[in-house]
């Protein structure tokens, strides 16, 4: 796993929910988190790592680790 991608998605996920002290394994959800939020810091991360983010992919991978691993791992069309 890329830890500059992970500290990068945990950064976004404690800005958009406001909680300073969020773990990598800490459910977006779970947190506060909803679809609007969702949307949120899939255009945050998108506009930081100059790529589509599709906000399914929080619903897939809600924590900032899996996430991570998702999003690097991610090249198909749509799914970005």
């Amino acid at each position: 796993m890329d830890d500059e991608l992970a500290a990068l998605v945990l950064e976004v996920f404690q800005g958009v929910l406001a909680k300073p002290n969020i773990s990598p394994d800490d459910d977006f959800f779970n947190l506060g988190g909803n679809s609007v939020k969702a949307v949120k810091v899939a255009d945050q991360l998108g506009a930081r790592l100059g790529r589509t983010i599709s906000p399914m992919l929080i619903l897939l991978s809600p924590n900032a680790r899996d996430l991570a691993i998702t999003i690097a791992s991610t090249d198909e069309p749509g799914m970005q």
